[in-house]
């Protein structure tokens, strides 16, 4: 089963589970994170999506043992999935994320 991680801005999630409910087989379990919908006026959403054989009782450090770091300024989210790798920053209306520094 694939995973999902509400890294800011969500405040639950989980796996809803059906039978018949879709074309991917008899049974499914699809995992979801979900948060409040505020006043008008913008939000930022940063969520991990890992697609795969994952345990949906995994925690979030067990999938990322180094840890991952996530500061969202304004609008503007920097993302670092673990100390030493390149930093993610992610704008609202660019097309692809900017690369930040490089591996050390």
């Amino acid at each position: 089963m694939s995973a999902v991680f509400g890294l800011h801005g969500w405040t639950a999630g989980g796996v809803r589970h059906g039978v018949g409910t879709n074309a991917f087989g008899r049974c499914s379990a699809v995992p979801y994170v979900s948060g409040p919908t505020g006043p008008e006026g913008e939000a930022v959403y940063v969520t991990a999506v890992l697609l795969g054989e994952y345990d949906s009782g995994l925690a979030l450090d067990e999938v990322f043992p180094h840890g991952i770091s996530v500061r969202v300024y304004d609008l503007t989210v920097r993302l670092r999935a673990a100390p030493g790798e390149r930093q993610l920053l992610i704008r609202p209306g660019a097309a692809r994320p900017v690369v930040i520094g490089g591996c050390s």
